[in-house]
């Protein structure tokens, strides 16, 4: 993607333009390698793939392929390490068009959520508040545990209406990749955003939650509850983007899916596609060096010695560690901060009556009392100030008996640096460290979301921020590629435009998040083959 274009108020932003290069056809430019097997690479790949080009994925990690999205067993119960769900699988939806043009629409089957019951929001010690699916079921439920802050919650759900239009128009063009004054040309001669959206738009999306709340002048206890699965992109309301809020939000309300096989399962098929293509997905080639000549790509090298020639790259690493890739490229061009950071912790559980209850279908979401809290810094071990516990199995099986071991993934805020010192101290400190971490996250969870989980435990595995920085490389082991203020995410990123063979796909170029890594690829796609699907 190239730099920000100009655009005059009155002209239509041309998505092609922010990419500088395209593919030839497959006759004349068969060999496209892509660095790194995020699900976006492999998506993007598999779609090549059937184009015709022959992709070769190279993964640096020695086992998982993946990325965020890689999958892991433990005592023969399979974990997704990052994504529990994604969205815009309906049929007609762009995710289902993409399975479709993959041949895989049977192969990969999408589960929605339980549309009576798909959330749980609980503050402190409150009594809590299960939502259906749908955002008017949410306003609601809104409405009835607040009366008397009827027109304020009302005033909040029309912006959000408004936002979640202009969107959905952001994510149909493709630019959600580009600058704000981009987004706000596009959005202004759009037919799919209403004239009174269009004007909450400018007043609302350089805006954070935190400002659109006092807008609307909403009670600190109902602010609490807004905010609840906000938590979940490691940034507190005073930092989030109200876009960026929405836009998730609005998504997971409306059309969250699981892969009823796993996550594992549909990295399979997707590598699948590329092998039958005549491609390969190679682990344990991480890529040290790209070597430019004339201004192009003419060979990768990895460290374990291998080399890789190839007529078109793309690479799913973000754009400051692609840069460290090419000597001619100076790293400091590119000022973009991180996103924070998560911590994972993987249980092994016996299903009660009791947790089926919790977990049967819906997501469980627990904040501290506010909506500013610290993910920037927080001390891995004290009690968590937010928290995300929910179970693949229970999310699309609705027969499971009693007793039966299942996964239980619960989320909470990570601090790098405090888990890469601890490391560096020795391997006997860092896993006491992790022994800790993990017993006050389920001290937590067990105090105000699953009472009795401990007594249920089978066994527990923890990736903390570090691990996940071993793990995959990513800056600082963040979750979401750059960070999700509104500074951030409506400014386009600077990519490597000196290189003519070069396409970079990564959470710090497009949207942050791994639900949407189906219409990112598909956005690529179009825009390096001229094909739409």
């Amino acid at each position: 993607m190239a730099g920000a274009m100009i655009v005059t108020p009155f002209s239509i932003p041309n998505v092609s333009a922010m990419f500088k290069n395209k593919l030839a056809s497959p006759s004349q430019q068969k060999n496209v390698s892509i660095i790194g097997s995020g699900i976006t690479g492999l998506v993007l790949g598999a779609m090549l793939s059937r184009k015709g080009y022959k992709v070769t994925i190279l993964e640096s990690n020695p086992v998982f392929i993946g990325g965020h999205a890689r999958s892991f067993s433990v005592e023969g119960i399979e974990f997704c390490a990052g994504p529990q769900f994604l969205w815009e699988f309906g049929k007609g939806d762009i995710g289902y068009r993409v399975l479709e043009f993959l041949n895989l629409e049977s192969k990969i089957s999408m589960v929605p959520l339980n549309n009576k019951a798909q959330n749980y929001y609980q503050v402190g010690n409150d009594s809590g508040m299960l939502l259906p699916t749908g955002i008017s079921g949410f306003k609601n439920k809104m409405l009835k545990k607040f009366p008397d802050e009827e027109e304020a919650i009302e005033d909040f759900f029309e912006y959000f209406d408004s936002l979640f239009q202009a969107s959905k128009h952001l994510e149909k063009e493709g630019l959600y990749m580009a600058d704000y004054s981009d987004m706000r040309s596009s959005i202004a001669l759009s037919g799919d955003v209403s004239f009174g959206a269009k004007l909450d738009v400018w007043k609302l999306a350089k805006k954070t939650l935190q400002e659109t709340f006092d807008i609307c002048e909403l009670s600190k206890e109902a602010q609490k509850y807004l905010y609840s699965s906000g938590g979940v992109f490691a940034e507190p309301a005073n930092e989030l983007s109200i876009g960026v809020y929405v836009a998730a939000m609005g998504h997971i309300y409306t059309s969250a899916y699981v892969p009823r096989h796993g996550f594992k399962h549909m990295i399979n098929a997707l590598v699948g596609v590329i092998k039958a293509g005549g491609g390969d997905v190679l682990t344990n080639n991480k890529v040290i060096k790209a070597v430019v000549s004339a201004g192009s790509i003419i060979k990768l090298e990895t460290e374990s010695g291998n080399t890789f020639s190839n007529e078109y790259v793309i690479s799913t690493l973000s754009p400051r560690l692609t840069c460290k890739l090419i000597s001619q490229c100076d790293k400091d061009d590119f000022d973009y901060s991180p996103s924070n950071s998560l911590t994972s912790v993987f249980v092994g559980v016996k299903a009660t009556k009791e947790l089926l209850e919790k977990l049967k279908g819906r997501f469980n979401w627990w904040n501290a009392e506010g909506n500013n809290l610290d993910f920037a810094n927080p001390d891995m071990l004290k009690p968590p100030v937010h928290l995300y516990a929910g179970s693949q199995t229970a999310l699309k099986s609705s027969n499971i008996a009693e007793g039966t071991v299942i996964d239980l993934t619960i989320f909470a805020p990570g601090n790098f640096e405090q888990s890469r010192k601890t490391a560096n101290r020795g391997k006997s400190i860092y896993n006491s460290f992790k022994e800790r971490v993990i017993e006050t996250v389920l001290k937590t969870t067990e105090q105000y979301l699953i009472p009795g989980l401990r007594e249920n435990i089978v066994f527990t595995e923890i990736k903390t921020p570090w691990d996940i920085y071993q793990d995959l490389g990513v800056e600082k082991g963040n979750v979401y590629g750059r960070r999700l203020n509104p500074d951030s995410v409506l400014s386009a990123v600077k990519t490597i435009n000196s290189v003519d063979n070069l396409t970079i796909a990564n959470a710090s170029v497009g949207l942050p998040g791994i639900a949407t890594c189906f219409n990112t690829a598909n956005i690529f796609f179009e825009e390096l083959t001229g094909e739409k699907i």
